[in-house]
Parts: structure tokens; sequence; C-alpha cells
């Protein structure tokens, strides 16, 4: 016998991670990371470390997810590296004199 509240969240209403990855095109880790940063509704009926349950209408929720329509997020620019500390590596000191060599 199943209770109403098992039936309730069986109910097509509330999707798998893995279903609602197929729903929405992206990928399973990327749907744990909108779960974990809270970008994604969800809840967990069993408590801890049970199954998460997406509600099916955060396939629909705007600004949330990125859509196929929308612009593509530019890549981030490269940050310059700082010098690390110590002396320079011996290896590194004989490439540069081989190279003002030529």
């Amino acid at each position: 016998m199943t209770s109403h509240a098992d039936s309730n969240l069986s109910d097509p209403e509330f999707l798998s991670p893995e279903e609602f990855a197929q729903f929405s095109g992206l990928s399973v880790p990327t749907i744990h990371r909108y779960l974990k940063s809270g970008r994604l509704p969800y809840i967990q009926p069993g408590g801890f470390r049970c199954r998460i349950l997406i509600p099916q209408n955060a396939l629909n929720s705007s600004g949330k997810i990125p859509s196929e329509n929308s612009p593509p997020v530019p890549p981030r620019a490269k940050k310059p590296q700082a010098k690390t500390s110590g002396p320079e590596p011996a290896w590194k000191k004989k490439h540069k004199v081989l190279k003002n060599k030529k």
C-alpha cells in the first residue's frame, strides 16, 4: 500500500535529475551543479542522501536555465600569471641563453 505522499511524488509533475537532463538538454552534472547552487528548485522527500525530485515547471522557469535561443557566454579573459617566488630554475636560464644566441 502506498501512501498519498508517495503517489503524489511519483507524479509526472516531478522529475529525477536524469529525466530533467533529458528534457532540458543539459548534462546530469550540470543539473547537480544547478541544484547545489540553488538555480533549480528541488525537494528531497526522504531527507539527506535520498532521491532528489525537481518540479516539472522548473523546465519553463524564466532566466534560470540557459535556453537554445540565449546568446552564448563569452569565454573568460585569461589573467596574467604572477611571477612565482624563488630563484629561476637552471633549465630556464639555459633556455634563455640558447634563445639569445640565435
